[in-house]
């Protein structure tokens, strides 16, 4: 098995393409989710609490949320398209860390930050650069639009 991750991780290294790297974590996940799978069935029923050793852990995440691989591609691909992160830094984290739920909280935790900081920032900027009245209000209700579009729906900066 260790052999196998390794071998995941170099495919990984060097890679700072979004789409060259989701076949090859997809793949990897797989394989932890198999592993896993296979790791639970061999403890049997009788031992339900067994602990699950480390390298593992994505594994059984994948297998409790499967839908979960997937959030975590259209996340990086909306950070990134939303500019709220460079490629190269989502390729980074995407080669360097395994567990999706951690990859998870990490890129919505980027994202969160983008919508928070980074678009009222450029709303405002929008606002002050308004060249009449009546352009300074429509990009003040838009600022103020935004900003209440967000009362609800952070998970990390609320």
């Amino acid at each position: 098995m260790e052999k196998n991750i390794r071998e995941f991780t170099k495919q990984k290294t060097g890679k700072y393409d979004i789409e060259l790297i989701k076949p090859i974590v997809f793949a990897e996940q797989q394989f932890l989710k198999e592993t896993y799978e296979i790791y639970k069935t061999f403890r049997g029923k009788e031992n339900e609490d067994f602990e699950v050793p480390h390298s593992l852990r994505s594994g059984q995440v994948l297998s409790e949320q499967p839908e979960l691989l997937k959030k975590v591609f259209e996340l990086a691909d909306s950070l990134y398209q939303s500019g709220g992160q460079s490629e190269i830094n989502i390729a980074r984290n995407m080669s360097s860390v395994n567990e999706m739920d951690v990859l998870h909280t990490i890129l919505d935790r980027e994202m969160e930050s983008y919508n928070v900081y980074d678009c009222p920032r450029e709303l405002v900027k929008e606002r002050l650069h308004s060249n009449s009245v009546e352009n300074a209000l429509t990009a003040i209700e838009k600022e103020q639009d935004y900003l209440a579009s967000l009362d609800g729906n952070l998970n990390h900066y609320s």
